[in-house]
C-alpha cells in the first residue's frame, strides 16, 4: 500500500471520528449507569432521610447532566468543517 492510500485511509478514519464517538458513547454509558444507581439508592433510603437525600440527589443529577452536556459540546465543537475541507481534498 502506498503513502497516498494510507493518507486517504487516515483521512477517512479521522472524518468518521471513531475515537471521539467511542469516548462519547462510553461517557454516556457511565453517566446513565450512575444516574440509574443514584435513583435506585434513593428509592432504598428510609423515608425519614428523604428531605436531605433529595437535595443531594438533585445536585448530583444536575452535575452529571452538566458533565454530559460538556462532553457533547466538546465533541460537537471539534468536528470537521466540511465546507472548508471536503473528503478527498488534496490541497
Amino acid at each position: 500500500m502506498n503513502k497516498t492510500r494510507w493518507l486517504h485511509a487516515a483521512e477517512l478514519f479521522d472524518s468518521w471520528r471513531i475515537v471521539p464517538r467511542i469516548f462519547l458513547g462510553a461517557t454516556t454509558s457511565v453517566i446513565c449507569w450512575n444516574l440509574t444507581s443514584l435513583v435506585v439508592w434513593y428509592e432504598r433510603t428510609p423515608a425519614a432521610w428523604n428531605g436531605a437525600v433529595t437535595a443531594g440527589l438533585t445536585v448530583l443529577t444536575g452535575a452529571l447532566a452538566a458533565l454530559q452536556g460538556f462532553v457533547f459540546k466538546v465533541y460537537a465543537d471539534n468536528g470537521r468543517n466540511w465546507a472548508e475541507h471536503p473528503v478527498g481534498d488534496q490541497a
